[in-house]
């Protein structure tokens, strides 16, 4: 149902009452922009964006996290927490400009808990849209057909594998699948070599799960693997290395896979 936002106010963080808001009701799925300057704010944007206000009392946004809380018409809090940009937190690059999304919001979760926010697909963010990816748009947009498992370049990834790891699926394109290789890296002062696993993905694609497994023999895996550097790239993919948790040792084997669930 249409939304009535009259007497939804902004109590901490930043100062907004939406009586003084351009726009006094909110239609189901859509979103509205709340921005410190509109000019400079449209300048990096662009025009055309729902901007309905902007922060009253010369209040704003801190990098660095604040408490955010927002009261409805009989002073009942709608949500009251403090998000931060340090770990657990989503922790972006700094100057990246990747902004804080919450994710699948259309499921209610709650904005207190560090796990139920990601980075931004891109810099900047996505004001006033929602920057997810979608397997069926993503699949018409690159041309592709057929069900999740067709192959259509013969490159050995199906579709749903294109998808997740931010390839195309009518272009030949083997080099997407994740590579292994053991590698020196230092854990906790002293220099080990490792098992690891290099694969770029489809950030912020929540309509399915990437799982890093580690196994000894190939008959059981688990995730008891560690990220160790994420890369978020111009195409709004990420890279991202992952580590055994344990260094090689002698002739002991070692496996690594990515498993994809839609």
């Amino acid at each position: 149902a249409t939304l009535e936002l009259t007497g939804l106010e902004f109590t901490a963080g930043i100062a907004f009452d939406f009586a003084d808001g351009s726009i006094q009701t909110l239609d189901p799925g859509a979103r509205m922009l709340i921005v410190r300057n509109v000019a400079a704010f449209q300048s990096r944007h662009g025009p055309g964006l729902p901007i309905i206000g902007t922060f009253a009392n010369g209040t704003s946004l801190s990098n660095g996290g604040e408490r955010l809380a927002m009261i409805d018409n009989f002073g009942n809090a709608i949500f009251d927490f403090t998000y931060n940009n340090k770990s657990p937190w989503p922790n972006p690059p700094a100057g990246s400009g990747l902004s804080l999304v919450l994710i699948q919001p259309d499921t209610l979760p709650s904005p207190s808990l560090p796990g139920n926010w990601r980075l931004s697909r891109l810099p900047g963010g996505s004001p006033g849209a929602d920057d997810r990816p979608y397997y069926v748009a993503w699949l018409a947009a690159n041309g592709g057909s057929g069900s999740e498992l067709n192959d259509q370049d013969d490159d050995g990834l199906v579709n749903l594998l294109e998808y997740a790891l931010a390839s195309n699926p009518v272009q030949f394109s083997a080099g997407a699948l994740p590579t292994v290789a053991v590698q020196s890296l230092t854990v906790g002062g002293l220099v080990g070599d490792y098992l690891t696993i290099i694969f770029r993905w489809q950030f912020g694609a929540e309509d399915i799960a990437l799982h890093v497994e580690f196994s000894a023999a190939l008959e059981t895996w688990d995730e008891t693997g560690v990220l160790v550097t994420t890369t978020h790239n111009a195409d709004g993919s990420t890279t991202e290395m992952w580590r055994s948790e344990a260094p090689i040792a002698g002739a002991v084997s070692q496996f690594a896979r990515v498993r994809v669930v839609k």
